[in-house]
């Protein structure tokens, strides 16, 4: 009888032992579940975790643990040399786009930046907000695209970023796929693309939205119907305080909508009647790339039989150039007011006349400030981080971030989308503001011209080259003609040539910044028009 006790009594402290370990575990695991704690990104299907330990690290980057509350074995630090580097070896089942979430800390800028570099190439510059000291950990997400298989992903301490962050690790998981559209009854949803639309211009399809950059670029379609929306789309620069994109949209040539794209998304209705008519729908980017990025999400029509590409023209002229190009201050009413996307308006620039009156389809290849051996300075000192052949072979430059993740700046432009008859290359006005009159440094911008027109060339074999300027002053146009006749005399192309424009008048006006009035636009047009006829037989 004892014993049964005895073992009565060991089977009781058994089963105390075993429910006390019970409800251990699930108040641990309510707590997990429940903490609130804002550091830990929501569980999702798929997720990988990369300590950031098991990263290969480079420029200084280290593993330190001297801060608590890092996951793993430790945390990055060493992000204050420049060129500090972690990279993640990730391998995932299938291609699309993936968030990657960053565990980082910040207690010395607001925000901190480092660029992400995925599979070699920089989509970024990511933000990383500060936080309350060294022990406080955040997250910041981004979202990128990956292929199937083995991916890199680095955090690097690159040109223009601030480094000075730790990195604890990143988490790597699917992005959740958009929600269905439904359209109501009648309606039609298309996406522009080339099936859809006719692009004007450099652009580029990412993430099921046709993005615009450069001044100029955008897309034309035509459909028989009752009803036309179209949506666009913001980049981050949508939320800001300044430099929106300016947009206009046309229905059969009468602009209906002209507005600033400061929100991340908004919708337009720009043709609607009681009856089915024939309409040509045209959606231009009437600011420059330089500060902001547009895209085209959604366009929805109440058809006949959907929407189509209008034609391609008999024409295709390029023209590279400088704010005068972009339609810079061309809105304003002052000399002594200073840039303003709200200002811009590419369509009153004599490109976009000049194209307009030959039926041509136009790319304008345009950003304020910039030159071919300076770009403006106000100090005479040579200013090299504003220099067109340096960023004409990638899609634009600009602050904006297509979808908040793609970096035009860093991608290849395809020279095969549009491949024009006749290139106007009209650069040299801000070349001025660092040569001035001195003989030595003109000779420089004409050499550096040559060069130009050699990489312009090597991009477009057949092009005929016209090379311009003069509007805002013609100081610098013999060097153009000496560069256009030393170009020839090196390498034997004579399908080439120059012009000058008139230099603009007090009695045309001005726009912002002394820049060309819509007078002066329209005066330049009509003999750009006239030398081309001559030259091409247009």
């Amino acid at each position: 009888m004892k014993t049964r006790k005895k073992s009565f009594h060991f089977i009781k402290q058994i089963i105390s032992l075993c429910m006390s370990v019970s409800l251990l575990l699930m108040c641990a695991l309510t707590a997990t579940a429940a903490d609130g704690n804002p550091n830990r990104p929501p569980s999702n299907e798929g997720t990988i975790q990369l300590e950031a330990e098991q990263a290969k690290l480079s420029g200084g980057v280290k593993v330190n643990t001297n801060h608590p509350g890092y996951t793993g074995s430790g945390f990055l630090d060493g992000y204050w040399n420049y060129g500090g580097t972690a990279t993640f070896t990730v391998n995932v089942p299938a291609a699309g786009n993936y968030n990657v979430t960053a565990r980082y800390g910040n207690a010395a800028f607001n925000p901190a930046t480092v660029s992400l570099i995925v599979n070699g190439t920089k989509i970024k510059q990511t933000s990383l907000p500060m936080l309350a000291n060294w022990d406080t950990w955040g997250i910041q997400t981004e979202t990128v695209t990956l292929k199937a298989g083995v991916n890199k992903i680095a955090y690097k301490y690159d040109n223009g970023d601030t480094g000075n962050i730790t990195l604890d690790h990143i988490r790597i998981y699917p992005t959740p796929p958009p929600a269905p559209i439904e359209a109501p009854q009648g309606d039609q949803l298309f996406k522009a693309d080339e099936d859809f639309v006719k692009p004007i211009g450099r652009t580029v399809f990412y993430n099921d939205t046709l993005w615009l950059a450069l001044s100029g670029s955008g897309a034309e379609f035509k459909f028989r119907g009752t009803k036309a929306q179209i949506t666009i789309k913001g980049d981050q620069v949508a939320s800001g305080l300044t430099d929106y994109a300016r947009i206009g949209i046309y229905a059969n040539g009468v602009r209906v909508v002209d507005d600033l794209l400061n929100q991340s998304q908004k919708t337009y209705t720009v043709f609607e009647s009681a009856t089915e008519q024939d309409v040509v729908i045209r959606i231009v980017k009437l600011s420059e790339a330089m500060r902001s990025t547009a895209g085209i999400q959604e366009i929805r029509v109440n058809s006949v039989d959907g929407i189509h590409p209008t034609q391609g023209l008999a024409h295709k002229i390029e023209i590279i150039g400088d704010s005068i190009t972009t339609g810079y201050g061309v809105d304003d009413v002052s000399m002594m007011n200073w840039y303003s996307t709200a200002k811009q308006d590419v369509t009153k620039t004599y490109a976009y006349k000049t194209a307009a009156a030959l039926q041509a389809d136009h790319s304008i290849v345009a950003y304020s400030g910039h030159g071919i051996v300076s770009g403006y300075t106000g100090d005479g000192v040579k200013n090299t981080g504003l220099l067109v052949p340096n960023i004409y072979e990638i899609i634009a430059r600009s602050a904006g971030r297509i979808d908040g993740n793609l970096d035009v700046n860093n991608s290849p432009w395809d020279f095969n989308k549009f491949v024009p008859d006749l290139i106007v290359i009209n650069l040299g006005t801000n070349d001025y503001s660092y040569t001035k009159d001195d003989p030595v440094k003109q000779a420089e911008y004409r050499d550096a011209y040559v060069e130009f027109l050699k990489q312009v060339r090597s991009r477009n074999a057949n092009a005929h080259l016209m090379c311009t300027l003069g509007i805002m002053g013609d100081d610098l146009y013999p060097m153009v003609e000496q560069a256009v006749a030393a170009y020839s005399n090196e390498t034997g192309d004579t399908n080439i040539s120059a012009m000058k424009f008139d230099v603009q008048l007090w009695e045309d006006g001005f726009g912002a910044d002394w820049h060309p009035s819509e007078a002066t636009h329209t005066k330049a047009a009509n003999k750009l028009i006239a030398n081309i006829k001559a030259v091409m037989g247009w």
